[in-house]
């Protein structure tokens, strides 16, 4: 067990980094807190509450999306077992279940998605200041060789520039087609006929 722990400390969150994992822990966690609302007495108030961690990991791992799952799920379950069980349920202890597990996945969820569109700019602006540099340096150094006479040198760097353009250009576009879903970014930037 030790080895696992830290070879999940080496990596991403466990939940982002297996979305299969984080659905399956939901869902039997969801199961659990079904199992509480289903027992009655103080064990199920207390299950709305166990109801927040399936939907903070859905609304951490699939983002918007997952986290509003998560929370209708969630009041799907709660509001079969209040009006089946606890019937005669004023307007407020309605509220005081469903709109906090609603708005945790909204929140969250939202949050989660900003989060990964500003972590995708930044990594565009890093890649693209990257690109500018070294084809502004590569070019500045062939056209200082090619004022000093030196066709030879000024052309190699000129060719050398041309390679590494091309690497990191492709580099670029390869990594936005195989960004994950998750992220924001569609697999392909077009489609073929």
């Amino acid at each position: 067990m030790p080895t696992v722990v830290a070879g999940l400390r080496g990596t991403g969150p466990w939940f982002v980094e297996r979305p299969r994992l984080t659905t399956t822990t939901a869902a039997a966690v969801c199961l659990f807190a079904t199992a509480m609302l289903l027992a009655g007495g103080d064990t199920a108030d207390a299950a709305p509450l166990l109801f927040c961690l399936p939907i903070a990991l859905l609304a951490t791992t699939f983002g918007l999306r997952g986290g509003l799952v998560g929370a209708a799920s969630a009041g799907v379950l709660v509001t079969v077992w209040a009006l089946t069980l606890t019937p005669g349920m004023t307007p407020l202890g309605w509220i005081a279940r469903i709109a906090p597990l609603l708005l945790l996945g909204l929140l969250l969820g939202d949050a989660m998605d900003r989060l990964r569109r500003a972590e995708a700019t930044r990594i565009r602006h890093r890649e693209a200041v990257q690109l500018n540099d070294t084809i502004v340096q590569s070019l500045s150094a062939a056209k200082w060789a090619l004022e000093g006479s030196d066709l030879a040198a000024g052309l190699a760097i000129v060719d050398e520039t041309l390679i590494q353009s091309n690497r990191l250009v492709s580099d670029l576009i390869r990594g936005a087609q195989l960004r994950p879903l998750w992220m924001g970014e569609s697999t392909s930037t077009h489609r073929t006929p």
